[in-house]
C-alpha cells in the first residue's frame, strides 16, 4: 500500500490490507486514540481490506489478521537471528530495543521467539529516526577500491590514496559549514585473507606496520567470526574514510506529564486463543517501578 494511499484504516483511499489494519482488527491499536487522539482509524475499512486475505483461506478477518502478525513477527525474529548467529552472538544474552511507530507493537512477541527476556521501549520511540537524524553530526563517507598487498600499501600506497580522500572529504564538509579544525577523520582498510571472499573493516593505525595491521585484522576477525583467522597473507581491497563534524547541540524537552497513577482503561485484544480483556495504560501516567500484569497495552502518542 505504501505511504500513499496507506492502510485502509487511514481512510485515505487505501484498499489493500496492511499490518496496521491487522493491528486495528486485533485490538492492539485504539481507533479513537491513534496519534494521541488526533487521528481516527476506520475499523470497518480494515475489516473489508483484510477479508481479501481471509476469504480465500476460509478464515474470518480477525484470524487472518492474527496470521499476518505471526508472519511479521517470525520474519523479524528470523532476520535478527541470522544477523546475530553470523556474528557468533546468542540473542538470549541481550535486551531488545523496540523503536519506530509500529516496532514496539511487535517487540515483545519477537523477543519471545528469540528467547529474549527484557524489552526496552525508549520514550517517543516513533520519533527515534527523526531524532537520530537531527542529532547526528555532519558526515562524509568515501571509499576507494585499490587492491594491493601489505608491502605496497605500507610502501606509500595508503598515504597517497588517503591524502586524496582527505582533501575531498574536508572540502565537502567545508561546503557544509564545518571548519577543517573541527573535523575528525576515521580511515578504515577493507582487508581479507588472500583468496577469501569476505572482507573486514580494520581501523587504520596512525603509524601502520605489517605486524600492527595483522594484529588489528585478527582482533576484528575474531570479534566477527568468533575464531582466529588462518595464517595466510593479507590483501587490502579498498580504503574507506569517514570525515565527521562536531555533534549538534540539542535541547531536548519532555512533554507535559499526565497525572501519576491515572486509572487504566480496558479493551479486548486477540491473543491467538481468543479475545481477552487487556488493561490499557497511558505511558505518561506510569511511575518508575510500576508493575503491570498482562495482558496489557502501553500507549503513547508516537507509538
Amino acid at each position: 500500500a505504501g505511504a500513499v494511499p496507506g492502510p485502509a484504516c487511514y481512510g485515505k483511499g487505501g484498499s489493500e490490507p496492511t499490518v496496521t489494519d491487522a493491528s486495528v482488527l486485533l485490538g492492539y491499536y485504539d481507533p479513537d486514540r491513534f496519534l494521541g487522539g488526533r487521528m481516527t482509524l476506520d475499523r470497518s475499512a480494515a475489516e473489508t481490506a483484510m477479508a481479501q486475505v481471509a476469504g480465500p483461506l476460509g478464515l474470518d478477518p480477525v484470524q487472518a489478521a492474527w496470521g499476518v502478525h505471526q508472519t511479521v513477527a517470525e520474519s523479524m525474529a528470523s532476520a535478527a537471528q541470522i544477523h546475530m548467529v553470523e556474528k557468533g552472538r546468542d540473542p538470549r544474552r541481550y535486551a531488545m530495543i523496540g523503536f519506530g511507530g509500529a516496532g514496539p507493537a511487535f517487540a515483545a512477541r519477537v523477543a519471545r521467539v528469540l528467547g529474549i527476556a527484557e524489552v526496552i521501549i525508549p520514550p517517543a520511540s516513533g520519533a527515534a529516526s527523526a531524532f537520530g537524524f537531527l542529532s547526528a553530526p555532519l558526515t562524509v563517507d568515501l571509499v576507494r577500491s585499490r587492491p594491493m598487498d601489505i608491502d605496497t600499501a605500507l610502501g606509500g600506497g595508503i598515504d597517497a590514496l588517503l591524502g586524496e580522500m582527505k582533501a575531498e572529504a574536508l572540502a565537502e564538509l567545508g561546503d557544509a559549514g564545518v571548519a577543517e579544525d573541527d573535523a575528525k577523520l576515521f580511515p578504515v582498510l577493507d582487508i581479507r585473507l588472500k583468496g577469501q571472499l569476505h572482507v573486514v573493516g580494520v581501523p587504520l593505525p596512525d603509524a601502520p606496520t605489517e605486524a600492527g595491521l595483522r594484529a588489528a585484522f585478527e582482533t576484528v576477525y575474531l570479534d566477527r567470526y568468533s575464531r582466529r583467522p588462518a595464517e595466510a597473507p593479507l590483501e587490502i581491497l579498498s580504503l574507506r574514510l569517514r570525515a565527521q563534524g562536531p555533534a549538534p547541540t540539542l535541547e531536548v524537552g519532555t512533554g507535559q506529564r499526565a497525572t501519576d497513577g491515572a486509572e487504566a482503561r480496558t479493551r479486548k485484544v486477540w491473543t491467538g486463543d481468543g479475545w481477552q480483556v487487556a488493561s490499557v495504560h497511558d505511558r505518561a501516567a506510569l511511575v518508575p517501578g510500576a508493575e503491570i500484569t498482562g495482558p496489557a497495552i502501553i500507549e503513547e502518542p508516537e507509538s
